[in-house]
C-alpha cells in the first residue's frame, strides 16, 4: 500500500512540473544579462530609431541581419541571439561640460576603443571591445523607421513574436514590443499585436514621467502607457480607429530636459470621413499625442487621397494633389499644432517657429516615383536649420520589364539640379549624412556628393553589401553597415568618416559559432586512398589518404605552406555501405571540403547470404517453448504466494 501511495503521489509531482513547464516555462525567460561598464543617462542621445545610436561614449548597433523568420521558434529565443542583437561599443574620449567628446586614441588613431587581436589571416589587428547588450533579434521585417530607441536609462524596441498559436504556427509575423534597462537587469514585454504587424509603424515617446508605446496595429492606433521609472504597463489605450496610414515619428534626440512638446511628439495618421465628421468627407489628415489628447484634422479638402512619406528633419513629408498635378509637400505644422495644444504654443522650444507649407516637388510622375526628402545639416533642438529640403526622386521599375534601372533626379526647394546625376540597377537610397548621400546598388554601397563644388562625386564604400530592414546608419563619427563575404556575411562594419587615409572598415560585432571566419583556404586531396573499391557492407577504410590545406596569406601576402591534415571518419559524408555505385565522398574541415570517388559492388556472398530463408520449424519450435516455460514460472509465482 505504502508503494502505490508513493507511485500516486510522484505522478502527481510529475503532472504539476510538467503543467508548470508548459505555463511558465514557455516562451523566452528574461534573466539578466551581465555587462559590464555603466551607461551615464546624463549624455544625449542621438540617433534614435535605426541600426545604430550613440549615447555619449556608447555607439549602440545592430550586429549584423539574419532576417525575421522563425519557423519552428529557435531563432529569436531571448539570450540566444547573436546576429540581428543589440551590441555596444565603447568610445575614446572625455567628458567636456557635462558632455561626452570622442577623440583618437594616439596609438591607433581610432575613435573606437580596441584590443589587438589575431584575425583568420594571422594578421594582427585592432579590435573593437563590444558587448551584447540586448539579446533579441530587433525590428520588423517591413518598418525601417524601428530599430534601436533609448529613453533615460532604458533601451525599447520591436521584435518578432516567437510564440506558437494554437494550430502550432510561430506568430513572427505579430510583434513584441520590450524596454529593458541599460544595466541588463531588467527586461520587460510590454506589448504584443494583435494583428501581423511586421509592415506596421511603431515608435516610443516620453511623456511626463511615462513612455508611450504606439503602434498601429490593424486599422487601430495602440498606445501603451509605461512607468518610465520601472516600465510597469499602467494602461493600453485605443487613441484612434479606422486608420488608414500613420506617421509614428522617432524623436532622433533625447536628453534628461529635452522639450516633449516638438512635431516629433504627435502622432500623424489619415482616415476616411465617417457619418459622424458632419462638415467633413473624403479622407481626413489628423494629428493626435500618444496619451490621447490634443486630436485635431488638419487638413482635409473633402476630395484629396493623401499619402503620408515620413517626418524627418523637423517636416512632415506627404503628397496630395494640387493645381491638376500630384506634390509633395513639407510641413512643420506649426500653426495647427501651436492651435491644438496648450503646452506646445507655450514651450520656448517653438518661439522662433513659424508654420511652414511649402511645395518642394511638383511632377506629373510623382505618383510613381520613390521619393527621398531631408534638410541637410538640421539639428534637432535648434532654430537656425537651413529650412532647405533636398528632394531625391527615383523611378520605381515596372515589375513586367526586364529593365531595372533606377534613375534619381535631385531638386532643391523644387528646383532641379542639373548638376546631379545618378543612374544605377536596382539602386537604393540608404540614408545621409552632411553632404553624403549614401546608396547601394547590385550589393555595392555607394556615397555621392551633393556638396558645392563636388556634386555628383560618387566614392565607393563597400562590397557584399546588405540593407537588411535600416539600411546604412551614422553614428559615433561611423558609417555602419552590413557586410561580409566568405564564412561570414551580414555583420556590422565601422567606416570612420573623419578617419586616417586608406584605413580599412572595422569589423565591429560578434560572430555566431557557425559563422566563425576558417582560416583554413581550401582543402585538396593529393593522394586518394589505397582502397576505393568496396563490396557491399564493407567499412571505408582511408588508409593511405593525403589530404592538405591551404592557408590565406596574411596582410604582406605571404602564405604558409600546405600542411597535411589527419582525416578522421567523423570527417566524412556521403559514404553509405549499402548502396552499390559510384560514391562521391566528401572531406569536411574547417568549413572547408574536397571530394574522393569510390565504387561499392554487390559480390555473391553478400548475395546468397541474402536469399536464404529457414527450411526447418526449429524456429517456430524453440520460441513456443520459451513460451510455455514463461507461463508456468508465472503461474507457480502466483501459486506460493497464495500459500504464505
Amino acid at each position: 500500500m505504502t508503494k502505490k501511495i508513493i507511485t500516486f503521489l510522484t505522478l502527481i509531482a510529475v503532472t504539476i512540473t510538467a503543467m508548470f513547464c508548459l505555463s511558465g516555462c514557455a516562451g523566452d525567460q528574461y534573466r539578466a544579462i551581465p555587462i559590464s561598464g555603466a551607461q551615464k543617462t546624463t549624455y544625449t542621445v542621438t540617433g534614435n530609431g535605426g541600426s545604430a545610436v550613440q549615447y555619449g561614449n556608447y555607439i549602440y548597433f545592430l550586429n549584423g541581419y539574419r532576417g525575421y523568420e522563425d519557423t519552428d521558434a529557435t531563432a529569436n529565443v531571448f539570450g540566444e541571439v547573436v546576429k540581428g542583437a543589440v551590441y555596444r561599443a565603447e568610445l575614446n574620449g572625455s567628458e567636456v561640460n557635462g558632455e561626452f567628446v570622442a577623440s583618437r586614441d594616439s596609438a591607433t588613431g581610432l575613435l573606437l576603443k580596441t584590443e589587438k587581436k589575431t584575425d583568420y589571416k594571422r594578421d594582427e589587428i585592432d579590435s573593437a571591445i563590444v558587448q551584447r547588450i540586448a539579446p533579441k533579434t530587433v525590428g520588423t521585417s517591413g518598418y525601417a523607421g524601428g530599430g534601436i530607441n533609448i529613453i533615460g536609462n532604458s533601451m525599447y524596441y520591436a521584435t518578432p513574436n516567437n510564440l506558437k498559436n494554437k494550430s502550432g504556427s510561430v506568430q513572427y509575423l505579430k510583434t513584441d514590443f520590450f524596454r529593458m534597462t541599460l544595466d541588463g537587469q531588467t527586461t520587460q514585454k510590454l506589448y504584443t499585436t494583435e494583428n501581423d504587424t511586421s509592415m506596421s509603424p511603431y515608435g516610443f515617446f516620453a511623456k511626463g514621467g511615462y513612455v508611450y508605446v504606439v503602434v498601429l496595429d490593424g486599422t487601430n492606433l495602440i498606445s501603451v502607457k509605461t512607468d518610465k521609472a520601472t516600465g510597469k504597463v499602467v494602461d493600453t489605450l485605443r487613441i484612434a480607429e479606422n486608420v488608414t496610414s500613420a506617421v509614428i515619428p522617432t524623436k532622433p534626440v533625447y536628453y534628461n530636459g529635452i522639450t516633449e512638446n516638438s512635431i516629433y511628439d504627435f502622432i500623424y495618421f489619415t482616415r476616411n470621413a465617417t457619418a459622424s465628421d458632419i462638415t467633413q468627407t473624403g479622407e481626413i489628415l489628423e494629428f493626435i499625442r500618444p496619451d490621447g489628447s490634443s486630436r485635431q484634422i488638419f487638413e482635409a479638402d473633402g476630395v484629396s487621397d493623401y499619402t503620408l512619406e515620413y517626418l524627418r528633419d523637423g517636416y512632415l513629408f506627404y503628397r496630395k494633389p494640387k493645381n491638376g498635378a500630384t506634390q509633395l509637400f513639407a510641413s512643420n505644422l506649426h500653426t495647427a499644432l501651436s492651435t491644438a495644444d496648450t503646452a506646445y504654443a507655450n514651450d520656448a522650444y517653438n518661439a522662433n517657429l513659424f508654420n511652414e507649407e511649402k511645395s518642394v516637388l511638383n511632377d506629373s510622375d510623382l505618383a510613381n516615383l520613390g521619393v527621398y526628402a531631408f534638410v541637410n545639416g538640421y539639428e534637432f533642438g535648434t532654430s537656425a536649420r537651413s529650412n532647405t529640403v533636398n528632394v531625391l526622386s527615383y523611378t520605381i521599375p515596372s515589375s513586367d520589364s526586364s529593365d531595372t534601372s533606377v534613375v534619381v533626379k535631385r531638386y532643391v526647394d523644387g528646383v532641379y539640379d542639373n548638376n546631379f546625376s545618378l543612374t544605377a540597377a536596382g539602386l537604393v537610397i540608404e540614408t545621409h549624412y552632411d553632404n553624403q548621400v549614401y546608396y547601394s546598388a547590385d550589393g555595392i554601397l555607394y556615397s555621392i556628393s551633393i556638396a558645392s563644388g563636388s556634386v555628383g562625386t560618387i566614392a565607393q564604400i563597400a562590397e557584399n553589401y546588405v540593407a537588411g530592414t535600416y539600411g546604412a546608419d551614422v553614428a559615433g563619427e561611423h558609417l555602419i553597415y552590413f557586410a561580409g563575404s566568405g564564412d561570414a556575411t551580414q555583420y556590422a562594419f565601422f567606416k570612420d568618416l573623419n578617419g586616417l587615409e586608406g584605413k580599412e572598415d572595422m569589423f565591429v560585432g560578434q560572430y555566431t559559432d557557425s559563422e566563425v571566419p576558417s582560416e583554413v583556404e581550401s582543402i585538396v586531396v593529393e593522394t586518394t586512398p589505397t582502397k576505393t573499391n568496396y563490396d557491399l557492407g564493407e567499412s571505408l577504410d582511408l588508409s593511405g589518404i593525403v589530404v592538405k590545406a591551404t592557408l590565406y596569406r596574411d596582410s604582406n601576402g605571404n602564405r604558409p605552406e600546405a600542411h597535411e591534415i589527419v582525416v578522421t571518419s567523423d570527417m566524412i559524408s556521403g559514404f553509405d555501405p549499402n548502396v552499390s555505385g559510384d560514391q562521391s565522398i566528401t572531406i569536411t574541415y574547417k568549413k572547408r571540403t574536397t571530394t574522393f570517388d569510390i565504387n561499392v559492388s554487390e559480390n555473391k556472398a553478400t548475395q546468397s547470404c541474402a536469399t536464404v530463408a529457414p527450411t526447418t520449424p526449429w524456429f517456430f519450435i524453440g520460441g513456443g517453448l520459451i513460451l510455455i516455460l514463461g507461463i508456468g514460472a508465472l503461474m507457480l509465482g502466483k501459486r506460493n504466494k497464495a500459500q504464505k
